[in-house]
């Protein structure tokens, strides 16, 4: 994150978004995390809306706030064998991600060397 307001902006945004979540998916949250999630957001003075006749991946949602919700799914949503094949696809797309950047800022690419 750039900076310490855009932590406070997707704790609020993501507190936000959890009231459009099933309570059974909520439910499985620690109280603890929930409460803790809206002192954060109240240090945001940001306003969010979620469009009731769009489904959730049709919203303008930060990616900041796709993080979080992914981490709070993993962490106490998901079962360990969902769990397993998430950490599976993020390892997956980190090496994709991180290929993709030695392609283009390598040291061959940086000094022009064939």
């Amino acid at each position: 994150m750039k900076n310490q307001q855009e932590f406070y902006d997707v704790a609020k945004e993501t507190s936000y978004l959890l009231t459009y979540f099933e309570p059974d998916f909520v439910s499985k949250i620690p109280d603890s995390f929930l409460n803790e999630l809206k002192e954060l957001s109240k240090q945001s003075n940001k306003l969010f809306y979620i469009d009731g006749n769009k489904s959730l991946t049709e919203q303008n949602i930060s990616d900041g706030a796709k993080d979080l919700i992914s981490l709070i799914y993993y962490n106490f949503v998901a079962t360990e064998d969902k769990q397993k094949e998430l950490a599976k696809t993020w390892n997956e797309n980190e090496l994709s991600y991180q290929e993709k950047h030695k392609q283009k800022y390598g040291p061959k690419k940086l000094f022009n060397i064939n």
